[in-house]
């Protein structure tokens, strides 16, 4: 079965030049939660990075809380999650 692609922000933030994006990223393996921060000047992007974990499961999650949002990656995508 193959994975479809997804990419869906939870927050973004902005201060001066700088931009914050708060995402889960599907597509790979696992699951990822990661932050991007851009830096623009004079409209153009001079600097990126990012933070990048895999995302817990209910199983693996320790508090047994999801790490993004209200919901497990199992159950976004559904009964046919590639991540059960």
């Amino acid at each position: 079965m193959a994975v479809r692609w997804s990419w869906a922000a939870r927050a973004v933030w902005t201060c001066a030049a700088q931009l914050w994006v708060q995402a889960r990223r599907t597509g790979q393996p696992a699951p990822w939660i990661a932050v991007d921060f851009v830096r623009i000047e004079d409209g153009i992007l001079v600097e990126h990075w990012d933070v990048i974990e895999e995302e817990a499961s209910r199983k693996e999650s320790l508090s047994g809380l999801p790490m993004y949002g209200d919901d497990f990656p199992e159950e976004w995508f559904g009964p046919a999650s590639p991540f059960q």
